[in-house]
């Protein structure tokens, strides 16, 4: 029996596979390269018609990150942006680039717009790319979740309890007919009566 499921969650799993990274991601791939290639052509017709006031460096860098990003959509993956963050962080001359860049942008709120709008897309294909690992990430996350409302309602559930216990108690008298600040600790009425009976009873 635990045989036969291995071998039918195994060819599920192969199913999925091969529908998604041969039929799905590449269409989704494509529908991201489209925008891309948008963002592109509307950069380059603002230059030519001068309704963008971009500098010539802030310009090829965005047309040169956009061309970059197109070649690259399929290999943006996790790997893909550990190793680049591994590279910013061993090249002084590449921190310097970016940072050059990045106040080239911060003067130009057209171009930042511009910029920001290939980073979404960027990290949509980054999503696309990282779908393969959806069968084996979502029992996680679903059991993350249970384990999250699970401990919401425990909480809740003590809480409602020492609301409870701490009533009952304040309902309790000692045998002197006031009310004990101990019979918080003892809401049930048996340990009530353990703590304060005469002996022999």
């Amino acid at each position: 029996m635990l045989l036969s499921l291995i071998v039918v969650m195994l060819l599920l799993l192969s199913v999925f596979h091969f529908v998604y990274e041969f039929l799905v991601a590449p269409t989704l791939l494509q529908s991201a390269s489209f925008e891309l290639f948008k963002l592109r052509d509307e950069i380059r017709r603002r230059k030519i018609r001068g309704e963008d006031r971009f500098a010539e460096e802030t310009y090829f860098f965005l047309e040169d990150s956009l061309n970059s990003a197109i070649d690259n959509l399929q290999c943006f993956t996790l790997s893909f942006f550990l190793e680049s963050r591994k590279k910013l962080r061993t090249s002084e001359n590449l921190r310097h680039q970016l940072e050059e860049m990045g106040r080239l942008l911060e003067e130009d709120p057209q171009a930042q717009a511009a910029y920001e709008s290939l980073l979404r897309t960027t990290l949509k294909a980054f999503a696309i790319n990282s779908g393969g690992w959806l069968p084996y990430l979502l029992p996680i996350v679903v059991l993350a979740w249970i384990f999250n409302q699970t401990s919401k309602v425990s909480n809740r559930f003590i809480a409602l309890l020492n609301q409870v216990f701490l009533s009952e108690g304040h309902l309790h008298k000692d045998l002197n007919g006031e009310f004990s600040p101990a019979a918080s600790f003892f809401p049930n009425p048996y340990c009530f009566r353990r703590k304060y009976a005469p002996a022999g009873l």
